[in-house]
């Protein structure tokens, strides 16, 4: 009986995935992501891969919501 409701929650999902832009998504899922004005590397990576954005474009993002990154491996930002 859950299963119904698991697949209508991941189809709404994709649909907010959708019809948000790109850049609104993105920033959305970094503020949410950013714990005490901070967000770590690997997740800032995580979240562009899965929105579909460059790690120079999360970054900028980040920059422009004021949250810095840290522990960063790659030197990405």
């Amino acid at each position: 009986m859950n299963q119904p409701l698991k697949i209508i929650g991941i189809f709404a999902a994709h649909l907010v995935l959708f019809f948000m832009p790109r850049n609104e998504l993105l920033e959305n899922r970094i503020k949410k992501a950013a714990r005490d004005g901070r967000i770590s590397c690997a997740l800032l990576r995580r979240i562009a891969e899965e929105t579909g954005r460059s790690y120079r474009a999360a970054g900028k993002a980040a920059d422009s919501l004021k949250i810095r990154i840290k522990k960063c491996d790659l030197g990405c930002f």
